[in-house]
């Protein structure tokens, strides 16, 4: 019994010794992973091996390439063809981006990846390392990091960099070629990859045609980061609004008080489509406000109220009513902005929406209030779509948001949703005419212990709903000073440049031969492609046949 026990205890000492969790890896995945769906793992072929300080002889390595916008789960099955080849298409001032995707049998650490190619003028390669988050009892792709140079693979557990290219505004159009290297930590090269990009000659705008609109949470940068409000208020608040707004993405409130001469460049930076004038003010401090907004039209235009969020009766619309009295009387020309997903029905003449028109400026109703039916009118009159874009053609603007609804099967920016849906939503913005995305908050991560181990979630009745609220991560646990963008981010920034495109190809084009494009894709708000392969055709086809008219047009 003792020499039994002895053999037990020598086994534990060596199992530790040679155990293979990698100090690297922040969200805590083993072998385990495969246990939620089952992996194909093939011999792959030309793999190099370089004894113990690259990858093991026996090891199977199976490499891929696939759409920026895919999410490669943790546990997802390999796909049936594993290309080593991309090709991308990109407008002059975008950003698209592509993954190569790694999983081994065995663990492995010290992995290099590289772009062996020569640089490009004018158009910036950047690589990001992705990260595995828990979302029940999966783990999907969501914050994005800068690559040091190395990583590290879980056995059976897929691991994606993201390959992303910066297009400037005075690159030359055209078609490059840049490849990219994997090698092992002994030195030896695994795989070379190869993306073919296309530069079409258009230019996008410097300011986005889609209005952005959302909240960063200064407690919770505080509560995560670990560092006092002074400090966020002084320093990281302007590193997670910087972040944002190069993203495309223009949150509700500026770094610097308005009236701070420091808050001017922002308010004319052509990335910042609006930003919020808080309505709790004194008076005398709204009318100095409003004095200094009226020195430049560019800064009264993208100013707003946002006097009241999703009032649901009767008494709650008095006060949306009587707050946007008081800062109509004291700034006349700043837009008024309530958030809604209810039409109750006012007085016998009027419902919620003919209320609200007497002191809108901006409508901002959740997507689903598009859908046939989904907001109906109590008095039993039109369509809400019709209304809205009545209320566009006077003048007014038009937003939509999306939060923990609405779910499946409309597209929304939940971490368990495919990525192809993120930017579908955009799509599905231009085609009900919407000129607006408000999304409630980006930085909601109070629901969970360590988001960059598993993904924040709202928990409404109907089941948890993860990432909700949450568009970057808190950097500390990342090694990273400030915010991590994630992947849902990326998905974001690149339909508001479609948006962009759209409306580009509507000037050239028309706006009905746009619309039967996007049917190709998005039929309805509820019947839309999940095929990565026939999004990724029909911008293709858009962009080359915007580019061809752009060129008729000289």
């Amino acid at each position: 019994m003792k020499r039994f026990a002895l053999i037990l205890v020598i086994i534990s000492i060596l199992l530790s010794l040679f155990g293979c969790n990698s100090s690297k890896t922040n969200n805590n995945i083993t072998s385990d992973n495969s246990k939620i769906m089952p992996p194909e793992v093939t011999t792959p072929s030309g793999s190099s091996t370089a004894g113990n300080e690259g990858i093991p002889e026996d090891a199977s390595v199976n490499t891929w390439m696939s759409e920026g916008f895919n999410k490669v789960y943790g546990a997802a099955r390999l796909p049936s063809e594993k290309p080593k080849s991309f090709s991308l298409q990109a407008a002059k001032n975008e950003r698209e981006s592509c993954h190569v995707s790694i999983r081994i049998n065995q663990a492995v650490k010290g992995l290099t990846f590289k772009q062996t190619s020569a640089d490009i003028d004018n158009i910036t390669v950047e690589i990001l390392e992705e990260f595995l988050i828990q979302t029940g009892t999966q783990y999907y792709p969501d914050p994005i990091v800068p690559f040091d140079g190395t990583f590290d693979v879980e056995k059976n557990t897929n691991k994606s960099l993201l390959i992303r290219f910066a297009v400037g505004k005075d690159a030359n159009a055209g078609d490059y070629e840049y490849k990219f290297e994997l090698a092992d930590a002994a030195g030896a090269v695994v795989q070379t990859f190869t993306v073919n990009l296309k530069v079409w000659n258009i230019t996008l705008p410097d300011e986005p045609t889609c209005d952005t609109a959302g909240a960063i949470g200064k407690n919770n940068i505080s509560s995560y980061e670990r560092v006092g409000m002074m400090i966020v208020s002084k320093k990281y608040y302007k590193l997670y609004y910087d972040m944002l707004i190069d993203y495309r993405f223009s949150p509700h409130d500026l770094p610097y008080e308005i009236l701070d001469e420091k808050a001017d460049a922002y308010m004319s930076d052509p990335r910042v489509t609006g930003f919020r004038i808080d309505h709790n003010q004194s008076d005398e401090k709204l009318t100095q406000i409003y004095e200094k907004l009226k020195t430049n039209p560019v800064w009264l235009e993208k100013a707003y109220f946002y006097v009241f969020d999703e009032p649901t009766n009767v008494e709650k619309l008095n006060s949306a009513s009587q707050i946007a009295a008081r800062v109509s009387k004291l700034c006349p020309d700043v837009d008024i902005l309530v958030a809604f997903f209810t039409n109750v029905k006012y007085d016998d003449n009027r419902d919620q929406i003919d209320f609200m028109s007497e002191f809108l400026d901006v409508y901002c109703a959740k997507s689903a209030a598009w859908a046939d039916k989904w907001l109906a009118d109590p008095l039993g009159r039109g369509y809400f779509g019709d209304r809205m874009d009545a209320f566009n053609e006077k003048g007014n603007k038009i937003w939509w948001y999306v939060c923990w609804e609405p779910g499946d099967p409309y597209c929304n920016l939940f971490v368990n949703e495919r990525g192809v849906q993120h930017r579908e939503l955009f799509w599905q913005q231009y085609f009900y005419n919407v000129d607006g995305f408000l999304y409630w908050a980006v930085t909601n991560w109070g629901s969970v212990s360590d988001p960059s181990v598993e993904s924040p979630y709202n928990d409404p009745p109907q089941g948890r709903e993860y990432g909700d609220g949450v568009l970057v991560y808190p950097g500390k646990n990342f090694g990273v000073e400030g915010p991590v963008a994630s992947l849902r981010l990326e998905c974001v920034r690149d339909g508001v440049e479609d948006f962009d495109l759209l409306k580009l190809a509507e000037e050239y084009l028309g706006r009905e031969w746009v619309i039967n494009k996007i049917k190709l894709v998005s039929e309805s708000l509820t019947v839309h492609t999940k095929s990565n392969e026939t999004f990724s055709s029909v911008r293709k086809d858009i962009g080359d046949a915007l580019e061809k008219a752009i060129a008729e047009a000289k």
